[in-house]
């Protein structure tokens, strides 16, 4: 109960102080140049993420999507994805105390988002979407068209049993970090690698 009210308490302390310091930030920004630049998100944009139990990330850092994992940098990935890509202004997200950027590579059917904990930081891989006209696969071989039961087949030992209902999602790990599946007509339409909280 305790945690709920500070949690209730940090948000409105947020609100309340969000308008004075984004101006800051805006006029900060102002005041340099370069694509390191980021601003404050808005409060109904901020994300808050509860810290993982122990032991809940192992599977989420060690599974992968065409050899795309949590926690890569730029330098590791880039040659993985020919496509072009369009990156977003990078975003403070006040919940998780992050600058936030995605990178979208829409002919390869890539989203990822990168984070930093500040300008001055390498961004590294917070988590990594897949849709059509994807052909990456995870680690066990599932991709965009794989059946439910093929993804049954592959990760029944990592099912979060409660996140999961069949031919529609499937959730292996955990939200606090997990590969989860959405499908349609039996088959995966999209693949999401990371924190389920997003």
């Amino acid at each position: 109960m305790f945690k709920h009210l500070m949690l209730v308490f940090s948000l409105l302390f947020i609100a309340s102080c969000s308008e004075n310091y984004a101006d800051k930030a805006v006029a900060d920004s102002s005041t340099t140049s370069g694509t390191n630049d980021f601003k404050l998100a808005s409060v109904s944009s901020a994300v808050l993420v509860e810290a993982a139990p122990e032991g809940e990330l192992g599977f989420a850092q060690t599974e992968s999507i065409g050899g795309l994992g949590l926690g890569m940098t730029p330098k590791q990935f880039v040659e993985l994805l020919p496509c072009t890509v369009e990156k977003s202004e990078p975003v403070l997200w006040a919940g998780i105390g992050e600058i936030i950027q995605e990178w979208n590579y829409a002919d390869c059917g890539i989203s990822l988002k990168l984070s930093a904990s500040d300008n001055n930081t390498p961004q590294k891989i917070l988590s990594i979407r897949t849709t059509a006209p994807s052909e990456f696969k995870t680690n066990r071989k599932i991709g965009i068209g794989s059946t439910f039961e093929q993804v049954i087949d592959a990760y029944t030992e990592y099912a979060d049993q409660a996140d999961n209902q069949a031919g529609e999602t499937f959730l292996a790990g955990s939200v606090y970090g997990g590969l989860s599946m959405e499908f349609e007509k039996n088959r995966v339409v999209s693949l999401f690698l990371g924190a389920g909280a997003e």
